[in-house]
């Protein structure tokens, strides 16, 4: 089998926008598995809040199941922590402090839980539609400063169109030891410069022995570049955004909606 490792986005790829996967998609990633292949969720999101989905693909039964909160997290499949690169907590400091006086809404992360400020709608709608923990603590950049807290990953809400002013802020902090990444149109997010999605990919190959000439990374969105461009096979689907259109090696005839990850499986990995 030329491809042995498929990493997928979740959210715009492997599942619908109802929020569920279709049978078509669990059908093909049965059968690709039932071949030797694994196939691992590479996400934005907390390992846990996506357990829902791993069950129900049955991906416990790998050594591997999950790489999480862009590529800077990964756990075995009995919840073991394997990796973890996290930012260097002064500048995490620097980045919520900046957010808490813009008024730009900020949460940050570590392997298990999602840190809020206060309960406020914006935190609920994103727990409700990822199933993350929410855990309280009030001023976030006091709560870094006094437990030398070092994040797993800060996300700013912003509006939608208003990334280069932030850009532009945060590059005149200069910052060390960090990438930015965009995982939607207003989820502007920081992760250590040792992590993203291109990085968790590598990792996860290693882990499981498998040159990353032999993977398939399939996603939709910019924080999806990295992972499609260091895969053996680099997959857009149908209804990702241009610039990762512009990146893959292909772009697949189907959208989320209509099982893009089972044509992929099919196409590559069931001849």
């Amino acid at each position: 089998m030329r491809y042995k490792l498929i990493l997928s986005d979740i959210d715009g790829t492997l599942i619908k926008d109802d929020l569920s996967v279709s049978e078509e998609n669990k059908a093909a990633i049965a059968a690709f598995r039932a071949r030797g292949g694994q196939f691992v969720i590479c996400t934005g999101r907390l390992i846990e809040s996506v357990r829902g989905f791993i069950d129900g693909l049955s991906l416990n039964e790998q050594k591997i199941a999950a790489v999480g909160l862009q590529g800077a997290v990964i756990k075995d499949s009995a919840g073991k922590l394997l990796c973890c690169r996290a930012m260097d907590a002064d500048t995490a400091f620097r980045i919520v402090r900046y957010a808490e006086e813009t008024g730009t809404y900020c949460h940050i992360y570590d392997s298990d839980r999602v840190y809020i400020p206060a309960h406020n709608e914006i935190n609920r709608m994103y727990a409700y539609f990822t199933g993350a923990p929410l855990c309280e603590k009030g001023v976030l950049s006091a709560y870094i400063r006094q437990n030398r807290f070092a994040p797993i990953k800060v996300m700013l809400v912003i509006e939608r169109g208003s990334e280069d002013r932030y850009f532009k802020a945060f590059g005149e902090m200069g910052l060390v030891g960090v990438k930015n990444i965009m995982s939607s149109d207003t989820y502007f997010e920081f992760v250590s410069d040792k992590a993203g999605k291109g990085e968790g990919l590598l990792a996860a190959a290693a882990y499981l022995g498998i040159d990353p000439a032999e993977t398939i990374a399939i996603g939709d969105n910019m924080n999806d570049i990295e992972m499609i461009e260091t895969a053996g096979l680099g997959v857009a689907v149908k209804n990702a955004i241009p610039a990762l259109k512009n990146a893959a090696d292909l772009v697949t005839e189907r959208d989320n909606n209509e099982s893009a990850v089972a044509e992929v499986i099919r196409r590559f990995c069931l001849d």
